[in-house]
């Protein structure tokens, strides 16, 4: 059975650009990625928290799309929809939340305060949570999932105003620290009654083209990381030549 090491992972991660002092954004997916191991969770936390150090920042996703259909949303309560670790993160007694009811993230470390208190209405867009951390060239980290994952597109779709998205409203009721509040929360959708088929081959070979974008196999799967800022720069670009970029062309406009 396969039982990866402290020093094993802990060297796969610097070498993909974990260093003191650096805010990660971690995507995951651990299933049996690490093998036999009593708490995978711990395991990768204690790796990434001895690296960074008490200057870097840890960050997950803590989604909670289900407050779109009617879930109330307790930043000290509900769960994350977007994983085990970052549940498992965001429980824990120093980590910070933001206040988004829908794309919501938990932080620990130095920057925690400076990126869960980003205020924006929408997810994405301008002065959201997204746009901090590509500010703070943050490393996007992707364990044992890939850039189809990769929830910065979206950023990179509603700066460039993408034309298969649409702001839709949604009233969510959110409930923190003793008092209820009803807000308008808008989010930059798809159309569903066209057909928005990604194209996520091109994601990573746009990123090896550009050599940005780094693997390693570890245990039963593989890490992988980029930039924020480089992820940013490189699809923007794209999406400026081609609105459509990022998605099967052909087939959206034969379903409009």
């Amino acid at each position: 059975m396969i039982s990866v090491k402290k020093n094993e992972l802990k060297h796969v991660l610097m070498s993909l650009g974990v260093s003191s002092g650096r805010t990660i954004f971690v995507h995951s997916s651990l299933g049996m990625i690490f093998g036999k191991q009593k708490d995978p969770n711990k395991f990768l936390y204690d790796c990434l928290n001895e690296i960074v150090g008490d200057s870097g920042t840890i960050v997950v996703p803590t989604f909670t799309n289900n407050c779109c259909q009617g879930l109330t949303f307790d930043p000290n309560k509900t769960g994350s929809e977007v994983g085990v670790f970052s549940n498992w993160i965001m429980k824990l007694n120093n980590a910070k939340r933001s206040l988004h009811q829908i794309h919501s993230v938990s932080a620990i470390g130095d920057k925690a305060d400076e990126i869960t208190q980003q205020v924006s209405e929408s997810s994405f867009g301008k002065k959201s949570t997204f746009s901090k951390l590509i500010e703070l060239n943050t490393l996007m980290l992707m364990v044992g999932t890939g850039v189809e994952n990769t929830t910065l597109i979206h950023q990179v779709e509603e700066d460039m105003q993408v034309p298969y998205r649409f702001y839709k409203n949604f009233k969510i009721t959110t409930f923190n620290n003793g008092v209820t509040k009803q807000t308008t929360t808008p989010y930059y959708a798809r159309f569903l009654d066209r057909c928005i088929s990604y194209r996520y081959d091109i994601r990573r070979k746009q990123l090896e083209n550009n050599n940005k974008y780094r693997s390693i196999r570890i245990g039963w799967g593989k890490i992988s990381s980029i930039n924020f800022i480089d992820f940013y720069e490189i699809f923007s670009k794209e999406v400026n030549k081609d609105p459509y970029y990022l998605i099967n062309k052909e087939k959206y406009f034969e379903s409009i």
